[in-house]
């Protein structure tokens, strides 16, 4: 049975943070993790950067408002 893991992130500006969690995704056996991303914003240029295997959840227009820094 593959663990859950459920990875929460705002947006996936390029950056520092966006570099890191693609170098995880990437090296991530996702043989053994079965791996949602949620993220608030996201654009179709960021989902072709993520591996296949991964789950994309985005935020709904009110969750982005909620979100709001």
């Amino acid at each position: 049975m593959k663990k859950q893991i459920l990875i929460v992130i705002d947006s996936l500006r390029p950056g520092g943070i966006r570099t890191s969690l693609l170098n995880f995704l990437n090296n991530l056996d996702l043989s053994l993790y079965d791996l949602t991303l949620f993220c608030f914003h996201m654009n179709e240029e960021d989902i072709k950067l993520m591996p296949e295997k991964i789950k994309i959840k985005k935020g709904n227009i009110f969750l982005n408002i909620a979100a709001m820094t």
